[in-house]
């Protein structure tokens, strides 16, 4: 009897979520990640460079900013990208939502264009930054930092809170 609670009790072990994924964060995602301006207005958008899920709002009822809709093989897939301002007054909090088949191979592009003031002209092209993540596992995430035409760029990773923080300047 006893064997059969234990082998009962490690099947039911299989299906408790792990430290994988962020029990306490809304829409099923697995990280938080907070887009935000030191100075300025930036034109802000998300972009899946592989793999299949869904960049949600997480302060706006887990709306999606980029959903793909899977073809028949990768190539195929439609990507629909939603762009964003952020401010100093207003960062864009979003999730990453895993796909059905995704099993962290996955790289996402964030990129964010400086938006000039009315009147406001620059001598060179627009201050852009560009951050590259890739996953290396759960919580563990490659960033490339690309900081263009005089932009300050920065990323901070709080693995504690499975949050994600990146700024433009």
């Amino acid at each position: 009897m006893n064997k059969y609670r234990l082998m009962i009790t490690s099947i039911a072990a299989l299906f408790v979520p792990t430290s994988s994924w962020a029990t306490d964060l809304p829409c099923d995602v697995h990280s938080e990640m907070k887009l935000s301006s030191i100075a300025g207005t930036w034109h802000t958008q998300v972009q899946h460079l592989n793999e299949a899920g869904d960049i949600v709002m997480l302060d706006q009822g887990c709306k999606p900013i980029n959903t793909i809709e899977p073809g028949t093989d990768i190539s195929q897939n439609m990507q629909q990208v939603t762009a964003m301002n952020v401010t100093p007054d207003s960062t864009l909090v979003v999730g990453h939502q895993l796909g059905r088949s995704e099993d962290f191979d996955t790289s996402l592009l964030f990129s964010m264009v400086q938006v000039l003031d009315k009147g406001q002209t620059h001598d060179s092209p627009t201050k852009t930054c560009l951050f590259y993540v890739a996953a290396k596992g759960p919580a563990q995430p490659v960033t490339r930092i690309f900081e263009l035409n005089g932009a300050k760029c920065t990323f901070i990773n709080d693995i504690e809170h499975l949050t994600y923080k990146f700024n433009a300047e």
